[in-house]
């Protein structure tokens, strides 16, 4: 085994060093297989003796890594990056090898006590209110965080009118049905993630209110979520929870905690602050006072440190405010008698399984602490802060090409640009030939029915601005050609049919 791993480190170590490469890797970034052809590579039935490992890592090679989209590559500007360190990779793998199932305090202390110790360190670095200390929990990703968001949500809400029909006696108005899942309401931007959306579904939440975002920010109408609001009540329902957006995947767009919160305050509706990938530059404080200023109002909050804190997935951190904790405790908890014992019975520690929808967890927290322990807080930041200057500059670069233009107004490291003067397709067509070189891979978005293109600029392998001016560059050369392309299809157009111009065109 000892020279297997050497063998699989010298792999890696190799990968790296290609796909760091950028568009000179001979991997492409996109993976250029067709559907099933990994499926029909590999034998239809499980071998029936054992492999030698060369012989694993071979086929691997050769039939498994074709269909990988290289997502560590620093021409990766697709979605929002999946975070790599070594320091994280290491602490991994002695998760791996421990491989601890840390359900509950007792099956190994360090598992649910070094979680609840980084996660204060978080706190603390972020500067999160008071009320977050000591009641945060790393879930697998931001859905799971809304998801549990809700399922506490509901909880509180249906505690809050059983103690509301107790206090009169049984003769209110308000009846036990008022908290059916048929009556309860989510508000959220209609920029929020699908997430939002998905946990409603999961707990048959019909009434999910996607509020109208402003036309040029695109954060959340706290207008148009005051009348929903009103509306709702009106009607018989029961407002449950908002979702806040800091940093939409679409454009990186906040919602004004500082409207939102008061407004949930006042109808005692769970806030929950989504921040999966913006969170992370928030541990900088010129970020922090600009986007997460109202966060005393929220009941939960939510970020990814896989997503921009070199942590390597899953680890999506989240706390509950303390007065809220036993809402989500109760509403997740069950003990069968096997799972008993005297430390849970006596609430002297904290058992993570009643704070996630699993029972079985992973020790994500130790990748967590090597990578601050590594890197120190001023390590974290100084790499926050280069990627946002990458970005800058980025934006500088389309700004000189008058072909393009930067919109909305770029937030951090993500930047959004189009086409001037082209219709959608044009842009789609730019975009599909691009990813279709396998130098560099993006993805765009619609907004206001526009389509834009968006740089995710995160890379834990995108650290030198050559990098990023070589994909710049080819992004120019390709909408070069694009664009002589479609002229001279334009004119042969309105060669054969004068007497009706294209317009599309």
């Amino acid at each position: 085994h000892h020279k297997n791993a050497n063998i699989l480190l010298n792999y890696m170590q190799n990968y790296h060093e290609e796909i760091s490469k950028g568009a000179n890797s001979k991997l492409p970034v996109l993976s250029q297989v067709k559907p099933n052809q990994i499926f029909n590579s590999l034998p239809k039935s499980a071998p029936q003796k054992p492999m030698p490992f060369e012989e694993i890592l071979h086929s691997f090679d050769q039939k498994i890594l074709p269909g990988i989209t290289h997502w560590q590559s620093p021409n990766f500007f697709a979605y929002f990056c999946a975070n790599f360190s070594y320091p994280a990779l290491m602490g991994d793998m002695l998760a791996s090898m421990m491989n601890v199932i840390g359900f509950s305090w007792i099956c190994s202390p360090a598992c649910s006590e070094l979680e609840q110790k980084t996660l204060d360190w978080l706190a603390g670095i972020l500067d999160l209110p008071q009320f977050y200390m000591g009641n945060g929990v790393i879930q697998g990703t931001a859905s799971e965080s809304t998801l549990v968001a809700l399922i506490a949500a509901r909880e509180k809400i249906k505690k809050k009118h059983e103690e509301l029909i107790t206090s009169v006696g049984g003769t209110s108005s308000v009846s036990i049905k008022s908290v059916d899942a048929s009556k309860l309401c989510v508000y959220a931007s209609d920029q929020s993630h699908s997430s939002v959306t998905k946990a409603c579904m999961i707990l048959d939440i019909p009434n999910i209110r996607l509020i109208k975002s402003h036309p040029d920010t695109f954060e959340m109408d706290v207008h148009h979520l005051k009348r929903t609001i009103r509306e709702d009540l009106e009607n018989g329902l029961v407002p449950t929870m908002c979702v806040a957006t800091c940093g939409t995947t679409s454009s990186l767009a906040v919602d004004n905690l500082q409207e939102i919160g008061p407004v949930c305050e006042k109808h005692c509706i769970w806030l929950h602050i989504d921040a999966a990938f913006l969170g992370s530059a928030c541990i900088c404080p010129e970020f922090r006072g600009k986007y997460l200023t109202g966060i005393e109002y929220s009941n939960s909050f939510n970020f990814n440190p896989h997503k921009w804190l070199l942590t390597n997935f899953d680890c999506s951190t989240m706390w509950i405010r303390d007065a809220d904790k036993n809402d989500m405790i109760d509403s997740l908890s069950i003990t069968p008698e096997y799972l008993r014992n005297k430390h849970t019975d006596q609430k002297e520690v904290n058992d993570y399984r009643d704070w996630q929808v699993p029972l079985g967890r992973k020790m994500r927290s130790l990748k967590l602490y090597f990578v601050m322990c590594a890197y120190g807080v001023e390590g974290l930041q100084d790499y926050i802060r280069s990627h946002c200057k990458l970005a800058s500059e980025f934006c500088k670069w389309i700004r000189q090409d008058e072909r393009f233009e930067v919109w909305p107004k770029p937030k951090s490291s993500l930047v959004c640009f189009y086409l001037k003067g082209h219709p959608n397709e044009v842009l789609k067509q730019l975009m599909d030939r691009l990813n279709a070189s396998g130098k560099l891979f993006l993805t765009h978005t619609v907004l206001n029915e526009r389509m834009v293109l968006r740089m995710s600029i995160n890379s834990a392998f995108l650290t030198q601005e050559n990098t990023l001016k070589e994909a710049w560059e080819i992004i120019q050369q390709e909408t070069t050609q694009l664009l002589k392309t479609t002229l001279c299809i334009a004119k042969w157009c309105s060669y054969v049919q004068e007497e009706e111009p294209i317009k599309t065109w």
